[in-house]
């Protein structure tokens, strides 16, 4: 009975599929004026044309017959190039620089945060240079960077302040 079924389904899903099939190769066989000349001076659609020998040849045509415009005719003004302007280049933001601590001694460290491009924390040298940043000046309350036409004279925050 199941078999039946699944028979059944299938013709009736299928049939619609056969009926198209069959109304196209009528409707394609059918001459469309009724005079039997039309269908005998017709060309034969397993024919193979002949392509245009360059591309530009190709290019000319296409040109011509304009086959994406509504109106189908070739567009008058011509068709130019500008110069792309250029994208104005974002200057990069300002860091929101912190001193955190400053290692004192004969070669002074002092320890950054804030630094551009989400670099951790960094302990820097006088002359260490960090994401454009140039450590100038180190001293034991405050430190001099300079870098992205900018010089912040950072100064160490003691705590509670």
């Amino acid at each position: 009975m199941k078999i039946l079924l699944h028979g059944a389904f299938a013709a009736l899903c299928l049939a619609p599929l056969a009926l198209g099939v069959l109304f196209s190769r009528w409707a394609s066989s059918t001459p469309s004026s009724g005079s039997r000349d039309d269908v005998e001076n017709a060309p034969d659609p397993r024919e193979r044309r002949a392509w245009p020998a360059s591309v530009d040849t190709v290019a000319s045509h296409v040109v011509k017959r304009a086959p994406f415009r509504a109106d189908r005719r070739a567009v008058v003004t011509p068709f130019r190039v500008r110069e792309a302007a250029a994208a104005p280049v974002a200057s990069p933001s300002r860091p929101n620089l912190v001193i955190k601590g400053i290692l004192w001694g004969p070669d002074p460290l002092v320890l950054l945060d804030g630094l551009p491009d989400g670099l951790p924390q960094r302990l820097l040298r006088v002359g260490d240079t960090l994401g454009g940043l140039r450590v100038h000046k180190i001293s034991p309350t405050s430190a001099v960077i300079k870098g992205m036409d900018t010089t912040w004279v950072l100064v160490l925050q003691r705590p509670g302040q």
